[in-house]
């Protein structure tokens, strides 16, 4: 039996931009992570304003991320739907993660999927990501719904923006799916300011809460 690795769920999305219009973007649903990402290139292309941040923000096991260029404020709404929209405070770095996936993926897993409306009909197909969307956005995201075809695929899980598709993925299908993706927190002991202050989102799936390790 081959090892497995994880595959995160992405989704694309409109933004709204410095004029008003809406613009599709590439995130990753992260749920470990205490907050909200936004790659420095795609606020240039946003023209999006941002806000200076000098409060260091630190990795896994407590690795500190270089270069937080600000923060922004933005909304995020569905492709087809705009009446739903969710305001999103993130953090700007210059680069959110690797493409995802690394590699393609074996056909067969878009085709057992193909009957849901994907929040990413290109899942399966390595491409550039411009967020990352963490636990303080989580609940708003999520409603809850599961479809699992097979034990041994990954999870369909409905979102705002669509099914998204998260969970194991064998390296017998694809060598090394999941990104060296590091979830993000604040360090505990420069916390100052109120917005932190939030109540927990709702309890996540524990293959989500496997997606960040």
């Amino acid at each position: 039996v081959g090892q497995t690795s994880v595959l995160l769920g992405t989704a694309q999305m409109h933004v709204r931009d410095h004029s008003g219009v809406m613009q599709m973007v590439r995130a990753v649903i992260d749920s470990a992570s205490q907050v909200s990402v936004i790659s420095t290139s795609c606020v240039e292309r946003l023209g999006l304003k941002r806000t200076r941040w000098t409060v260091p923000l630190t990795g896994l096991s407590g690795v500190k991320v270089p270069r937080v260029e600000g923060i922004v404020e933005c909304l995020i709404t569905p492709r087809y739907n705009y009446d739903h929209s969710i305001p999103v405070r993130a953090w700007v770095l210059p680069k959110v993660t690797n493409d995802m996936p690394l590699h393609n993926l074996p056909p067969h897993l878009k085709t057992k999927f193909s009957h849901l409306a994907l929040a990413d009909p290109l899942f399966d197909r390595p491409a550039p990501v411009d967020m990352l969307l963490g636990a303080d956005v989580f609940a708003h995201i999520f409603d809850g719904k599961r479809v699992v075809l097979e034990d041994s695929l990954p999870a369909a899980f409905s979102t705002l923006f669509g099914w998204v598709i998260i969970g194991p993925v064998t390296n017998s299908d694809c060598d090394q799916t999941h990104s060296n993706l590091v979830s993000l927190t604040v360090s505990l002991e420069h916390m100052v300011q109120r917005f932190w202050e939030v109540e927990e989102p709702d309890s996540a799936p524990e293959i989500f809460s496997q997606a960040g390790q």
